[in-house]
Formats: C-alpha cells, structure tokens, sequence
C-alpha cells in the first residue's frame, strides 16, 4: 500500500500533559484509526508552541531517542511504515519527566567501564536513512532465494537497526554482547515503539560465536560493531547462520570531514587525533587499526561468499578518509571483488554548527579531558564565526551472498 510521507521539522509539546516530540522526517500511512498521530494533531501541536515552557536539553535528548528510530523509509515490496502510536509517547512522556539524577544510572555504553548516553548517541550520530536499508534491501531481493522471514541485527546496540528490518521481516534476532544492552533494545522496540516482543529474539551474545540455528537466516546485518570483533571468526559464524543464497550486510562510518574550510577540518581532525590516539589497550588499538583503511583488512573468503561488493560513500578522500592514528592492517579486498564509489551522498551529508559538532565528538567514547580539547574548540569556533559548516559522513557498505 503506497504511504503519505509527513515532513516535519521540529515540533514541541508541553509535557505536562504531553510530551516533546522532534523529528526529520518520518511515514504516515492513511486509514490507521485513531490510536496514531493524524496531520491535524500535528498542526494542533505547533499551535501551543508558544504557550508551553521549553524542556531542557537533556529531556529534548530522550525524547529523539523513541521518534528519530523512524526516520526511515520502506516502500513496495516491502510493508510501509508504522507511525508511532500515541502510547509510545505517553510512555515516553513517564521517562522524561524523570530526573537527570535518576537516570544517571541507566547510561550504558559500549562498557560499563566506557559509557555513553544513547540518548545523545542517537540524536547526534548519522542516521540510517531510506536509502540505507534500500541499497541492502535491493542487494538482496535480486536473487531468487532471497526469503525475508528472519534477520539477524549483530552487535545491535539500542536497537536503531533492529527497528527498521522489523518493518520488513517477520522476525528480528537482536543480540548484542554487552550487558545491558538487551534491556535498553526491548524498551525502545517494544515498551516505546509498540511492536509485539514476539517479533524479536534477544540474546547476549558476541559474534563470533552464536547460538543461533545453522542456516536458519535470510539476512545479517552487522553495523558499526565489527572493528570490536574478531573479524575473521565473525565471518565464520556468520557464513553458518545465514541460509544458502542469505545475505550479509556490514557497515561502518567514520568521523565526517568538514567541506570546504580547508582550516575548520584541520582543526576538527586535531580534534578527533585526540580521541584515537590515547592508549586505552589492545582492544582499541586492534579496532582503530580494523577501521583505518575502511574495513578492507576484513577478509570474505570467496569459498563461502559470492557476488560480494564494497560500497563507498562520501570517502572523497579515498580510503585515507576512514584513516586513524598509527597503523592499518593488510588490504584483504579479493581481486573478484566489485569496489564502488558513491561521492555527495545527501542521506550522509548536512550542514551543522559547533554546538552540534562538541555534542557529536562527545558520542565517540571515552573523551579526552575537557582542557586537552579547549584550545582546538577555541580555534575552530572563531574559524567558523557562528556559521554552519558542511559535513560528510564516510561510509563502507559490504554486501556479500552466501555461496549455495
């Protein structure tokens, strides 16, 4: 069924009663009864803009978590979008009126030891847009096994990817090897954005090493997680879960380049020098070498894999532009192989300011001491002269098939 497409740019409610709701873009399909935000409600809701006392930084942070997790977009064959339910704001609406004290201890990152606040990880990290998932989604609709019954969303994280395959396929295995994450995935998927808990799996468990069916899955996806993996055996496993002629899907994006202010990116890639490289141990330094030549150290052995691509985006520097501090490991791209290059993808590109650019950097764990980083802030704040700047998100997409 085609779905209407509702453009909004930011709208702001009281939370008392209601809530705080900002968002890009998200789907409304017609005819969905009254349970769902209708394009009267919205213009209602812009209406009281100025009656209401704003929230504070921090509540705007939680509430984006719940409405920007649908700013994608599906499309025949595949189901249209769900819009969110009123229920999942007025659940959401309980969560923001909680205190930053209270939920301090709820912040889980990619440790205990290293956390992040997802609710600034989501709002301020690129989003995986329509064109995302159409690019995986066209990869694998092309062979004539393709089935679409069960995926696998490998180092899942809160769950921003598990909450768009769930549109398209009838189950999704969430796993995620770090504590605590499990919990804040099933909040977001089913307690917030209202799809049944038997539409997912959840399981703490690491790549490499699963308990998931041999050949059971039609689709893997594994975004942003595979420079904290053994690449190798990940591949592995993955080649035994997913079904003859399954498809894997693994990602990864780099810290964006500044275009066009040759300085404001020399300053901004100062800025992100200090992040990668402070020693915090073998793990970091194997996963900065994974990623500094954009994946292509991680082997898919053509024995096992098919029809395998690597897709560039916004890498106008070529491979440098996935390049960290120290040394890369050894070019494993196969000579059968396809490499293709996308440049000014718009999905991965936007305009910012330095608010947004100190509020992004602090989404990449653990950071530098404020004073190591102030005089760089300094610099590139009188460089930018309260200006948005344009930014471009490097991005690798590796699409392969299992052999049959």
């Amino acid at each position: 069924m085609p779905f209407k497409r509702l453009l909004v740019g930011e709208l702001i409610v009281s939370y008392i009663p209601a809530v705080c709701f900002q968002a890009s873009a998200f789907s409304m399909t017609p005819n969905n009864g009254n349970n769902w935000l209708s394009t009267t409600l919205v213009s209602a809701m812009f209406e009281t803009l100025k009656y209401y006392r704003p929230l504070d930084p921090y509540q705007k942070d939680l509430v984006c978590t719940i409405t920007r997790l649908f700013n994608f977009g599906a499309g025949p064959p595949f189901p249209s979008l769900r819009p969110i339910p009123l229920e999942a704001l007025s659940a959401f609406h309980v969560q923001l009126s909680m205190s930053r004290e209270s939920r301090a201890k709820e912040k889980i990152g990619f440790s205990r030891l290293r956390g992040v606040d997802w609710s600034e990880y989501i709002q301020y990290r690129p989003i995986y847009k329509e064109s995302f998932f159409r690019r995986i989604y066209d990869y694998h609709d092309q062979k004539p096994e393709a089935g679409w019954s069960l995926a696998h969303d490998v180092g899942a994280g809160h769950g921003i990817v598990s909450s768009t395959l769930a549109k398209t396929f009838h189950r999704v295995i969430v796993s995620d090897p770090s504590e605590g994450y499990n919990e804040i995935a099933r909040q977001l998927l089913v307690e917030n954005c209202g799809w049944p808990e038997s539409k997912f799996l959840f399981m703490r468990e690491g790549a490499e090493r699963s308990s998931v069916e041999a050949a059971s899955l039609d689709l893997i996806t594994a975004c942003e997680c595979m420079h904290w993996t053994n690449p190798a055996e990940a591949i592995d496993e993955f080649a035994r879960q997913l079904k003859p002629g399954g498809t894997l899907a693994i990602t990864y994006y780099m810290w964006p380049i500044v275009m066009s202010n040759e300085r404001a990116q020399s300053l901004w890639n100062e800025i992100f020098q200090m992040f990668c490289k402070r020693d915090l141990g073998p793990v970091y330094e194997r996963a900065t070498q994974i990623c500094s030549n954009g994946y292509e150290s991680i082997a898919i052995p053509a024995e096992q894999w098919t029809n395998i691509k690597r897709v560039y985006i916004n890498a106008s520097k070529g491979i440098e532009s996935f390049k960290m501090f120290g040394a890369t490991r050894e070019d494993n791209v196969g000579s059968d192989e396809e490499r293709i290059w996308i440049y000014g993808d718009p999905d991965w590109s936007e305009e910012q300011d330095i608010d947004w650019l100190k509020k992004y950097s602090a989404t990449w764990v653990p950071p530098p001491p404020e004073a190591e980083l102030q005089h760089f802030w300094e610099e590139l704040d009188i460089t930018l002269k309260n200006n948005k700047v344009r930014i471009e998100t490097p991005l690798v997409v590796i699409l392969a098939t299992k052999r049959l």
